[in-house]
């Protein structure tokens, strides 16, 4: 994880007098943005046992991070499908009621982002049998970005950054026409990296070409 202040140097030059705490505000909204228009910042949460008669559990996303869209979820290493509640109430009979149980869960939704909820409810306690991969995002009080966006995306946040800092109103260091420019350079990184992303940066893929869920919308 990369300090606040490590982004500075792209940023503070160009918008002069502006205070740290506006500038880490800044960076921080620009770091939220990227993430979750781009997923690029992966990972796993660390294994769940599965506890019999239990179909919710905690998504523990790392320090300074939110989760942005589970990637995978695995029960018992056989995945499961992601589905939303509207879906499950028109498809799936019983999947509301605790004590309507499965040897293996068909599909998951997150009622919020910080949890995650089995249909149908696992009927065995089963240690680490539930894998999950998510795409994090920063929160908003992060102290911290994550490394891929400075080794990778350094300019980018800047630009998205000085962006933001450079259209506020009747700031000294105020430069909409230059803060526009950014803008538009920081949504064309945006659109680069989620299309890269989106093929993990191969070439091609032997797979569908359609997006999976989390990338709609």
């Amino acid at each position: 994880m990369k300090a606040l202040a490590d982004f500075h140097l792209e940023i503070r030059p160009e918008v002069p007098g502006a205070p740290i705490a506006l500038v880490n505000r800044a960076l921080v909204n620009t770091a939220i943005e990227f993430c979750d228009y781009t997923l690029t910042w992966r990972d796993e949460i660390d294994t769940q046992g599965i506890r019999a008669d239990q179909n919710t559990y905690d998504l523990d996303a790392p320090s300074c991070a939110r989760v942005a869209a589970v990637l995978y979820a695995g029960h018992n290493d056989v995945r499961v499908m992601p589905g939303n509640e509207r879906n499950l109430n028109d498809n799936v009979d019983g999947w509301r009621q605790s004590t309507n149980t499965s040897d293996a869960a068909d599909y998951y939704y997150l009622p919020d982002r910080k949890t995650i909820r089995l249909a149908l409810t696992p009927g065995t306690t089963l240690a680490g049998g539930l894998d999950i991969f998510c795409a994090f995002k920063p929160t908003v009080t992060a102290e911290y970005l994550p490394d891929v966006l400075y080794n990778d995306h350094l300019e980018a946040i800047g630009r998205g950054a000085k962006a933001r800092l450079l259209i506020m109103a009747g700031m000294p260091w105020a430069n909409p026409q230059l803060g526009l420019a950014y803008g538009q350079l920081f949504e064309e990184a945006k659109v680069k990296e989620r299309a890269e992303r989106f093929n993990d940066y191969t070439r091609e893929s032997t797979f569908s070409a359609n997006p999976p869920n989390y990338w709609s919308g």
